[in-house]
């Protein structure tokens, strides 16, 4: 069994994900976790039951604008679709990871798709306007 886990952080604190993939490897799962790359970090390593690719982005070091953020994320979202191909399971860990789990779903009826959510993230503090809204419609599928 292949298991994808992704998470859109650079998956350095990050202790439920962490232990998640180790549970999963201890289980006999090939595990990969799928994370943001940052400067001075490995884009690959090998820990002692997964591994962990991060996913470096062309438009990192881009404005903190809005409309930049969106082209990053859309950015980390075909990355990471593609590096998952051939994988049985997507495990997406937040919300603004399940759009890569719902495409490679897509892709693929045979891929199993684990949407973790780990708080009701539509009403989070600071989620407001647009983006709860369009956090809610996403959530609804």
């Amino acid at each position: 069994m292949k298991v994808a886990n992704i998470v859109l952080n650079d998956f350095t604190n990050d202790s439920r994900v962490l232990k998640i993939s180790k549970t999963l490897g201890k289980s006999g799962a090939h595990v990969t976790v799928f994370a943001m790359h940052n400067e001075g970090l490995a884009e690959f390593s090998e820990e002692e039951f997964f591994t962990t690719q991060r996913v470096k982005l062309s438009s990192r070091k881009w404005s903190k604008r809005r409309i930049i953020q969106v082209v990053k994320y859309i950015e980390f979202i075909f990355r990471t679709f593609s590096r998952t191909k051939g994988y049985d399971h997507i495990h997406c860990n937040d919300l603004n990871s399940l759009p890569i789990g719902v495409m490679r779903k897509l892709a693929s009826s045979k891929v199993k798709l684990i949407y973790d959510a780990h708080e009701y993230e539509t009403e989070m503090n600071g989620v407001q306007g647009i983006e709860k809204k369009l956090s809610r419609l996403w959530k609804s599928f």
